[in-house]
């Protein structure tokens, strides 16, 4: 072999692991990207306890970055074993980012009526604690570009976790 042959060889691979090298940075680049591009437009809705509150009003506030629309809210009374909802015509139609909302009285529902029409709610729902006391708030949105998510936060922030948030 001449010493042209090895030089040309030796180029070759290196430019290959150089398009190995790039093509894995730019796909990574476009997932990070894409994160970002979702992150926008995501909002999170975030329960603020008020002392002032009647029982039943609850303060939303969304501390996301996009607009949440849709919004359905519920409260698991485990003492009761009661499920409270706010009524349709009285759900916010858009909670703007860094915005407050303050609930009318939510209402007592049917929850099998609601578990059965809502299957990933039923799933959040049989999940709840069953602690005596703890109540279990349950926000479920979406975004601008149609993307569902919620919020879900314990009224007893000694059973752990008290907050969390996701899509769906």
């Amino acid at each position: 072999m001449q010493p042209v042959d090895i030089a040309s060889i030796v180029l070759q691979s290196t430019i290959v692991i150089f398009l190995i090298w790039y093509a894995i940075e730019t796909y990574r680049l476009r997932k990070q990207t894409a994160y970002q591009n979702k992150i926008s437009i995501q909002p999170i809705i975030d329960f603020i306890y008020e002392p002032k509150d009647p029982p039943r009003v609850i303060t939303l506030e969304n501390v996301g970055f996009g607009a949440a629309l849709n919004l359905h809210l519920y409260m698991w009374l485990s003492r009761e074993s009661q499920l409270y909802a706010l009524p349709g015509k009285l759900r916010p139609s858009i909670i703007k980012p860094n915005k407050k909302v303050k609930t009318p009285s939510l209402e007592l529902i049917d929850s099998s009526r609601i578990k059965k029409d809502y299957p990933r709610l039923a799933k959040l729902i049989n999940n709840m604690p069953s602690i005596e006391g703890v109540a279990n708030m349950i926000a479920i949105y979406e975004d601008a570009a149609g993307n569902f998510y919620y919020s879900q936060q314990y009224s007893e922030p000694a059973i752990g976790n008290p907050f969390r948030f996701g899509s769906l």
